[in-house]
């Protein structure tokens, strides 16, 4: 049985099951090459090189109650038929919730979702418009899905004074609301809060104390509850927190960091009190902050156990409603094993005249990075999510001190963005402060670098002395591991620094083309591909 799942929105995407396995799980914008792009027309030719029947189609849409995709014109564009069509977009935290808790492979969780916006509550309006959810907490085991609490965004304006409760809803801004608008008064772009993230490590806690709380967080039974205030007032929907003043920037990302991390530590602790349940797992794109992760699983006894979904942003909503639709026929444990899971390599390129391949063994890759030379691996399926894995990745050697500068110079990106280790799992500990994380394969943690051990791998360790990682185990991914493992040999260093095979304001690579296309037009000159043993070179012009 086929079941297809179509999500569009920001950050569009789609899965494709068969019989429960996923067969394939894309975003639009790895086709696209626009970033959090909305679309699904480019879907077409990846979904017939799997099927031409579709037994059960999925489709979502952000927000909308119902979906508008007019499903029999996009199935006579991809030429494939369909039997059953189900519309799944009044439930966005659900789906958020779900594909989590299934990935998480626990029997019974609490299952926090966090985000700006999504599904409208249509039956309730304030000052005209419906109320969306912003938070939402379930208790989830496999006979039941319990919905213990939700809270609405209302209508964007900064003019409003909303009550607490609107029509018996709890109703708040919503922290993820929150810092979206210091984001955007900081002057980045929509979702790019990864920036305003990178950038709060730079402020000392002096700083960040000479600007008002901007959440508040009360205390009480009322615990979770806050609002985002500018001169004194209430945001409401949050559109901006604008003319935040350049000379203040670090100061504003610091505080919103710290009250970020105090919220949902404070939520979490709130909620486990009151359930008793040991098992946690993080959804929705506030979760994609992998520096306040870290900072609730130290928050937290060892024997609690937390899964952090990561595909956590829209990008997995085609996914959780698959999964959905899937176990409404047959149940499947679909615990989360491998994240690549979008589309497969294909070795049919051709060479200008000035560039040249050769033959190349894992060793002499390590040699070249330990040389200082930055490197772009691309090898099998592309990975699921925003975060790079070793299958379309650039590499670099994580002792270099000025590591970071000529990195970010070559994918132009800001100075205050920092960079992960892939590290081999079993020398993690060495390096790490792990708390009680066994590993962290997803890149969902952002840890502390123990002592003595940053000014090794400076190019990798942030300002407040974090690296957010990738542990590696053979089985996980046997090329990128033989890499790492050699260049270890030559180093005394387990790791490799990590970052996404793009440049700035570009999507990850999807393909060969995409890959030759990104040399052609940065500095980085060489392009090694593990499965067929070759190494690409793109002289730098």
């Amino acid at each position: 049985m086929y079941i297809l799942s179509v999500h569009e929105s920001h950050d569009s995407s789609m899965a494709l099951l068969k019989d429960g396995k996923v067969l394939l799980n894309l975003s639009h914008e790895r086709l696209s090459h626009t970033k959090h792009c909305r679309g699904i027309h480019l879907f077409a030719s990846k979904i017939r090189e799997y099927t031409d029947y579709i037994d059960t189609v999925v489709i979502s849409t952000l927000h909308n109650t119902f979906s508008q995709i007019n499903l029999p014109f996009f199935a006579n564009h991809c030429r494939f038929n369909f039997g059953k069509q189900l519309d799944y977009s009044a439930f966005h935290h659900l789906s958020h919730a779900y594909l989590a808790f299934k990935h998480s492979n626990f029997d019974d969780a609490i299952v926090f979702v966090l985000d700006g916006a999504g599904s409208e509550k249509p039956e309730i309006h304030y000052h005209g418009s419906p109320l969306k959810e912003c938070e939402s907490v379930y208790r989830i085991s496999k006979n039941m899905t319990k919905c213990i609490h939700k809270s609405y965004v209302g209508p964007r304006s900064e003019d409003f004074e909303f009550p607490d409760e609107v029509g018996g809803i709890d109703r708040r801004i919503g922290i993820g609301m929150a810092y979206a608008g210091v984001t955007e008064g900081l002057g980045f772009g929509g979702l790019e809060e990864g920036k305003t993230m990178g950038l709060s490590a730079y402020a000392t806690e002096e700083q960040i104390d000479s600007i008002p709380q901007l959440v508040n967080i009360s205390k009480g039974s009322d615990s979770d509850k806050f609002k985002l205030f500018r001169n004194g007032r209430n945001l409401g929907y949050c559109s901006a927190l604008i003319d935040i003043p350049k000379e203040l920037h670090i100061e504003y990302a610091g505080r919103i960091q710290r009250d970020f991390e105090e919220y949902i530590i404070q939520l979490v602790h709130y909620t486990i009190h009151r359930t008793g349940c040991r098992n946690i797992v993080l959804s929705g794109g506030c979760f994609l902050n992998c520096v306040a992760n870290y900072k609730l699983r130290k928050s937290l006894p060892p024997e609690f156990n937390i899964f952090v979904e990561p595909i956590s942003g829209d990008d997995g909503i085609a996914l959780g409603n698959a999964f959905m639709a899937n176990d409404m026929v047959n149940y499947e444990n679909q615990k989360l094993t491998t994240l690549y899971l979008g589309g497969q390599i294909k070795y049919e390129y051709s060479l200008n005249d000035d560039e040249s391949e050769s033959s190349s063994t894992p060793k002499e890759i390590a040699q070249l990075i330990s040389e200082g030379n930055c490197v772009a691996i691309s090898q099998g399926r592309s990975e699921s999510g925003p975060r790079a894995l070793g299958n379309r990745s650039i590499l670099f050697d994580p002792r270099d001190k000025d590591g970071k500068d000529k990195v970010n110079k070559i994918k132009k990106r800001e100075y205050f963005r920092p960079f992960a280790a892939t590290v081999l799992l079993e020398n993690c500990q060495q390096w790490f402060d792990m708390d009680s994380l066994d590993e962290s394969p997803y890149m969902t943690y952002a840890v502390d670098v123990l002592p003595g051990k940053s000014k090794i791998i400076p190019a990798v360790t942030h300002v407040n002395n974090t690296c957010r990682i990738q542990t590696l185990k053979q089985e996980q991914n046997k090329n990128y591991y033989e890499l790492i493992n050699e260049f270890y040999k030559l180093t005394d260093v387990p790791m490799v620094l990590n970052t996404s095979f793009n440049l700035a304001g570009d999507t990850m690579v999807e393909t060969i083309e995409d890959a030759l296309r990104t040399l052609r037009n940065s500095e980085l000159e060489y392009l090694y591909l593990p499965e067929i043993k070759k190494l690409i070179h793109v002289p730098n012009k």
